[in-house]
């Protein structure tokens, strides 16, 4: 089921950015941290650090490095994220979320087929002052 689901989400994630209108409404500078979910997550999942991340005619992007996780994405006009992200040192995962208030809040999932394991982070993005 959960193979499932991601496939899904990596489909729908891979499909929608064609038909979407970015928007540069957003644009600025954002503060983030992606949490674990436990409603979703299972084995030892810990928060990662993520750099600031800029929005700039709609596209975000952060500067990856060894310590803390990247992504890069787009917001639309009527605040919805696309994009992908990674952990330190992990592979690229499909990232969807939206805007509510003065909040960007997105999620990714990282399976690990080999310990039969999934990790789930919840992402916050919000403007810096």
């Amino acid at each position: 089921m959960r193979r499932i689901l991601w496939a899904a989400s990596l489909f729908m994630t891979s499909t929608a950015f064609a038909a979407d209108v970015i928007s540069a409404a957003y644009d600025g500078v954002y503060t983030a941290l992606a949490e674990r979910n436990p409603a979703l997550s299972s084995g030892s999942c810990e928060a990662i650090a993520v750099g600031k991340v800029t929005i700039a005619q709609g596209n975000l992007r952060s500067a990856p490095s060894s310590t803390t996780a990247w992504l890069t994405g787009i917001i639309t006009e009527d605040g919805h994220v696309k994009g992908f992200m990674a952990r330190p040192g992990g592979p690229r995962r499909p990232l969807e979320g939206r805007l509510a208030g003065d909040t960007i809040s997105a999620g990714f999932i990282e399976p690990d087929a080999q310990a039969n394991t999934m990790c789930a982070w919840q992402v916050e993005l919000k403007r810096a002052p």
